[in-house]
């Protein structure tokens, strides 16, 4: 009897043992799968935040790049009206020195004639105020025996401008409520749109399409 009672012992001993194992060995798996499962967690977790990082300095690249590629457009837009500016400063210099020039010239009348002629045709009435340049008013004379010859069915008076003007003529209706200005000035500003606009299409555009 002891022998079967040790025998039983040792069986129910084995068994327990392997009970324990065997428990010991699943809680380990179960352990190994929580934190195999943790580890994989924490990889994913960190494979989306390096992605993420990633994405944002890509962005954060790509603002950059279109920030300096704007700042460069810019620059050069600068450049490029800069170089009309002067060009412009230099056109209006040199033709502001011609137009002086100009007023010493005996073909000098015949412009303020032709201009006065031009600018009736855009008046109303037959009675006309010619406001000229200091500079220019000893012309007066000469330009009321020609105008009465060229054009005897108007009236003219001429006086003196009384703040400086460049060359050219003033024309105003008697009452003064019309004016048109055939001023030195005045050309050169309807040419300063159109000689810019050549500037720009014909030698900065045609530059830059090259580069």
């Amino acid at each position: 009897m002891p022998m079967d009672i040790e025998k039983k012992v040792m069986a129910i001993r084995g068994e327990i043992i392997d009970e324990v194992e065997e428990k010991k060995e699943r809680l380990l798996l179960q352990e190994k799968e929580k934190w195999d499962q943790e580890y994989k967690d924490f990889q994913d977790r960190l494979k989306l935040k390096e992605e993420e990082i990633e994405l944002y300095y890509k962005q954060e690249a790509q603002k950059k790049r279109e920030q300096i590629i704007s700042r460069a457009i810019l620059d050069r837009k600068k450049v490029y009206r800069n170089n009309i500016d002067q060009c412009i400063a230099r056109f209006e210099k040199e033709l502001g020195k011609q137009l002086q020039s100009f007023r010493s010239k005996k073909e000098y009348i015949e412009f303020l004639i032709n201009s006065i002629k031009e600018s009736i045709k855009l008046l109303e009435g037959s009675s006309f105020i010619i406001n000229i340049s200091k500079e220019d008013i000893n012309l007066s004379e000469n330009l009321i025996k020609r105008l009465a010859v060229e054009l005897p069915d108007y009236h003219f008076t001429i006086k003196e401008n009384q703040t400086a003007m460049s060359g050219g003529v003033i024309v105003k209706t008697s009452n003064g409520n019309e004016i048109v200005e055939y001023t030195f000035n005045s050309l050169i500003k309807n040419y300063q749109e159109k000689i810019a606009l050549e500037i720009q299409e014909n030698v900065f555009l045609q530059s830059k399409a090259r580069s």
